[in-house]
């Protein structure tokens, strides 16, 4: 008797030769394309070199990156009229004292302003923001006619009679600060809450703030923390005619300076030729611009 032939396979049902090969390595688990951290290049370099030196928001963003937590980016809302917004200045002493509301429309309309909305007044961050936005002023003459001011949501006076706003006004030399009851400038801004600080975005703000609290040794508290600790502020350049020439959201970035400075030059520029017109116009031109009164005006007989 001789042994039954082995039956052969159909080609699908075969565990050997180039098709099952192919098959078996359809199956296996792909792993995902490697990601360069922060968008490579040299950026991607120094977020490694934070990685090895224990950087905590390096190690942040390594979480971020593999979740994707990018949020959009908000535009400011058109819909606030920042100009009426009302504020009150604090006064400075001891204690906590306010003047009476005015508009907004009144910190601007000379010759503009930088306006830094702050979340706290104790924050680390906040408190660096301020300081660098008031040395960027303070090292340009051609900028010593901006208007800096700051915007708060309270003024909270602790339990030592200290105020938060005095505190706070050591961080913005030339600065005034205003309580903005209403939110407004808030609003303005986007009515933001936290979530934009676990972005790539966030964390490279604070990673910028960080290095300029470590360069200057700022110094900063928890207190107000529970009060709306969560709503965002920002920056705000405004012209004196009241249009918004530059604009950042907290959290968003870095603070690019050098283009804040570029804006702030070129409204300085655009005040001083207004200026220089407004001197040039006689004083029987009320009521007409300067360009009606140069078109209108005599030329002056020659003398012989």
């Amino acid at each position: 008797l001789h042994a039954p032939r082995a039956r052969r396979l159909p080609r699908e049902g075969r565990t050997d030769g180039p098709a099952a090969a192919r098959r078996a390595a359809s199956l296996r688990p792909r792993r995902p394309p490697a990601r360069t951290p922060c968008g490579g290049g040299a950026e991607a370099e120094i977020v490694k070199g934070h990685e090895l030196s224990g950087d905590p928001f390096a190690r942040l963003a390594m979480v971020l990156r593999e979740t994707d937590l990018d949020m959009p980016s908000r535009a400011l809302d058109q819909s606030v009229d920042i100009a009426s917004i009302p504020l009150q200045r604090v006064v400075a002493g001891i204690g906590v004292h306010l003047e009476d509301p005015m508009l907004a429309r009144n910190l601007w309309s000379r010759s503009g302003a930088l306006i830094v909305v702050v979340r706290r007044p104790g924050c680390w961050l906040c408190r660096e923001a301020a300081f660098a936005a008031a040395r960027m002023l303070e090292e340009s003459p051609q900028l010593s006619g901006i208007r800096l001011a700051a915007v708060v949501k309270e003024s909270r006076e602790n339990d030592d009679g200290s105020s938060e706003v005095e505190l706070f006004k050591e961080y913005l030399p030339g600065g005034e600060v205003f309580v903005d009851a209403t939110r407004g400038f808030f609003r303005a801004l986007g009515n933001r809450d936290f979530f934009p600080f676990l972005t790539r975005e966030g964390l490279a703000y604070a990673r910028q703030r960080a290095h300029g609290m470590r360069e200057y040794n700022v110094q900063g508290n928890l207190n107000g923390f529970f009060f709306e600790p969560t709503l965002l502020g920002g920056m705000l350049l405004v012209s004196p005619g009241g249009q918004v020439a530059w604009a950042h959201q907290e959290g968003e970035g870095p603070i690019p300076f050098e283009e804040l400075e570029a804006a702030a030059k070129n409204l300085a520029a655009s005040v001083a030729v207004s200026d220089a017109c407004r001197k040039a116009t006689p004083a029987d031109t009320a009521g007409r611009s300067w360009l009606e009164w140069a078109v209108d005006a005599e030329p002056e007989k020659p003398t012989n």
